[in-house]
């Protein structure tokens, strides 16, 4: 492998990961939160099994799957309901369903790394779900 092909790797790993930091939503601890980054190159904890797949949502099931194995349109819905859910939770005024909301924020921030790594890798959806949309929350 050249010089030439090792550079292009590394630069295209540091512009996922900058498109991924983008794409973190802000918790809504009201204004000047500072956003919740998801770092999905952890070993552990960065590329979470799919254990509940929204209603709502009218694509393939990826129940069982890892966020890297799912399509961005999937991973761009569930980062939205995710993000819903964590609202619904803190707007109860209950302390036991709020603690649970920054879990959400967090998936809800993997998700949106994922999709927006797997976008700077080519691997979107087609161009009538382009640029001009914002991940959905």
């Amino acid at each position: 492998m050249s010089k030439i092909d090792e550079l292009e790797i590394r630069i295209s790993a540091i512009e996922a990961r900058i498109a991924s930091l983008q794409a973190a939503p802000r918790a809504a601890a009201g204004p000047g939160a500072k956003p919740i980054v998801a770092n999905i190159d952890d070993p552990k904890w960065g590329d979470p099994e799919i254990r509940y797949v929204p209603k709502k949502w009218d694509g393939p099931s990826y129940l069982g799957e890892r966020m890297s194995a799912c399509s961005v349109e999937f991973l761009r819905f569930l980062a939205g309901e995710l993000e819903s859910s964590a609202a619904w939770k803190e707007s109860q005024g209950d302390e036991q369903k709020a603690k649970y909301a920054i879990m959400d924020r967090r998936d809800a921030a993997k998700a949106a790394a994922w999709a927006a790594r797997k976008l700077a890798k080519g691997e979107g959806p087609p161009a009538d779900f382009g640029d001009d949309q914002d991940i959905p929350f």
